[in-house]
């Protein structure tokens, strides 16, 4: 075999293996892990991210700590205001 075919072979085991790990963003949503509480991660097309997050909020017993830079839906920010009454 020439340079130029075991290059080419190359190149497309490096292809191959560089597209499995992104087999890793079609994998369902939420996933859960142990924490001192509860992580959910949700931030995916195709999620109502919005309703997780809002339903997160309204099951709260004690407190909510939010850490944004910014966030513009209303549907979260009532539901913000709502837990603080």
């Amino acid at each position: 075999m020439n340079g130029r075919g075991a290059a080419a072979r190359t190149l497309v085991v490096a292809l191959a293996l560089s597209v499995a790990p992104a087999a890793d963003a079609d994998a369902p949503t939420p996933r859960r892990y142990a924490a001192a509480g509860t992580v959910e991660i949700a931030f995916t097309p195709g999620d109502a991210v919005d309703n997780l997050i809002v339903a997160a909020i309204d099951r709260a017993q004690t407190e909510v700590l939010v850490h944004a830079y910014t966030f513009t839906h209303r549907k979260i920010a009532q539901a913000l205001i709502n837990a603080r009454r």
